[in-house]
């Protein structure tokens, strides 16, 4: 479906109220406004973030979050520094 925007001063546009409800867009988001072959797009900070995601997802090794990866081996650090410290072997 087409919607209709007036460009006003300083090219400031309003995107109609069904659109923004649709795409869940609320005042002061940040949109990111493409250009792609001599045509604008617009597109909402969750779509980029989907994008980038679909692009990176090939490349991981494994489906487990390289994050949760990350929290256990500083919880495997942190018991084994704990040890350390109750074994006298830090100061």
């Amino acid at each position: 479906m087409d919607y209709k925007a007036e460009v006003h001063k300083a090219g400031r546009i309003t995107i109609p109220i069904e659109l923004r409800k649709k795409l869940d867009i609320a005042e002061g988001d940040i949109l990111t406004i493409r250009q792609e072959n001599n045509e604008l797009k617009i597109i909402t900070q969750k779509q980029a973030l989907a994008h980038a995601r679909s692009l990176v997802q090939p490349y991981l090794s494994s489906s487990e979050s390289s994050v949760d990866d990350f929290l256990n081996w500083r919880r495997e650090e942190g018991q084994q520094e704990q040890q350390e410290l109750e074994q006298g072997e830090i100061s």
